[in-house]
């Protein structure tokens, strides 16, 4: 009977689908809640002690299986590297979730850290951690949801690829494209001339400002003590 959703693209989807708007509590994203508890801190002191070498500029790449095509995956990995390769800045590479295909990701970012030292590769990074990672990158690219929601209160440039996060939320600092070579190409000449910078410093983060957990437990705590009222549904045209 009530929804808490993550924004207001969400709470009028729902509203379309004949949901009662008082039903419906926006009141953010807990990967805010998260985000807001991070320590930022030096992150050269803070790599370092974890066994991280930063001495120069750098990406972040985190990118999950697209499908579950083990060979779609395969080419999305190289042509992602190819155009990293062609940047010739520092890469730190983090491992994939384990959706079907993710193998193969895995292979190919341990192959090119084995033979090119700019690539570094990582199998666990906590948290606090990958966000200081990014927060002082030049850019982060895959297809994480970090990179549609945490992404945009960091003020970081973001590459975002391929359809796991399609038709998503998405703030200026995001630019969506295609996994091929001409298209991150672009994309990463764009980012490094500076001029998405500059809309960033406009942007207006959508997800909430934190704590969306206590205001979903008070919304709850209040409920338990009302009755349910059921109706019926009516599609909403918008």
């Amino acid at each position: 009977d009530y929804h808490f959703v993550s924004n207001q693209l969400a709470k009028k989807r729902l509203i379309q689908l004949g949901e009662d708007k008082n039903s419906i509590f926006n009141h953010g994203d807990n990967h805010i809640d998260s985000l807001k508890k991070v320590r930022f801190e030096n992150i050269k002191f803070l790599t370092k002690k974890n066994g991280i070498n930063i001495d120069k500029e750098y990406v972040v790449l985190l990118f999950h299986p697209d499908g579950t095509s083990f060979k779609k995956n395969k080419i999305f990995i190289k042509e992602i590297l190819i155009s990293l390769k062609k940047v010739g800045i520092q890469v730190h590479c983090i491992y994939p979730c384990t959706d079907i295909g993710y193998e193969e990701i895995i292979d190919q970012l341990e192959k090119i850290s084995k033979i090119n030292k700019l690539f570094n590769f990582y199998k666990n990074l906590n948290y606090s951690l990958f966000i200081n990672l990014v927060k002082n990158s030049k850019f982060l690219i895959g297809n994480s949801s970090s990179g549609i929601i945490e992404s945009s209160y960091l003020n970081v440039p973001v590459i975002n690829l391929g359809d796991r996060q399609k038709n998503r939320m998405s703030c200026s600092n995001v630019i969506n494209c295609k996994i091929n070579n001409r298209q991150i190409d672009n994309a990463i000449k764009y980012i490094l001339s500076g001029k998405l910078k500059k809309k960033i410093k406009r942007t207006k983060p959508i997800y909430g400002n934190g704590e969306s957990y206590l205001k979903n437990f008070k919304v709850i705590r209040k409920l338990l003590n009302q009755k349910s009222t059921h109706y019926n549904k009516i599609f909403n045209e918008l």
